[in-house]
């Protein structure tokens, strides 16, 4: 009896050892596969990481795009009106100096109140903007600032139709590179 009793007892611990292995190879497992999901994971975060860096590179140089076409749309017009088959005519002297039209070096300008914006030269009030409302130009006639690009979601865009503020609401923040 006592060995049959040794017997049962020997070969129920031999059963348990195999369970015992087959269990620790499934936690092993496990933690090879959550290794697997954390490094998939920063692999993941990297990839998002130059996904953003490049979309930003792709939304600076549709801008620049933007600009190259406006720069190309203001030659266009230059060579037209190169072109102008009366140019003897002339402005009378009291509008001259308020329609000479000057180019400068692009910047970036800031109302420094709450200002009117117009549709033109002493034109027609178009939009109300508000304190500290950021934009760049390049070109000034007289005591007026021409709106040539609006900072829209804090991404640069050029102006869709012409703009104007007097120069006195506005104040010069920085220069543009070209």
């Amino acid at each position: 009896m006592k060995q049959i009793l040794i017997l049962v007892f020997l070969f129920s611990f031999v059963l348990n050892a195999d369970e015992i292995q087959r269990i620790e190879s499934i936690v092993s497992d496990i933690d090879n596969i959550q290794n697997n999901l954390d490094q998939e994971k920063d692999k993941n975060k990297k990839l998002n990481i130059k996904l953003n860096l490049y979309s930003n590179k792709i939304k600076f140089l549709n801008n620049q795009i933007n600009i190259l076409k406006s720069k190309i749309k203001l030659n266009k017009t230059n060579e037209k009106e190169e072109d102008n088959l009366f140019p003897c005519l002339t402005m009378k002297e009291k509008y001259k100096n308020e329609q000479s039209v000057s180019y400068f070096k692009a910047s970036t300008f800031r109302t420094n109140a709450q200002v009117k914006i117009y549709d033109s030269i002493n034109g027609s009030t178009v939009s109300v903007w508000n304190d500290k409302t950021s934009f760049t130009s390049n070109q000034r006639a007289g005591k007026w600032i021409k709106i040539t690009g609006l900072f829209v979601h804090k991404i640069w865009q050029p102006a869709g139709k012409e703009l104007w503020v007097k120069s006195c609401d506005v104040f010069n923040r920085i220069q543009v590179s070209e």
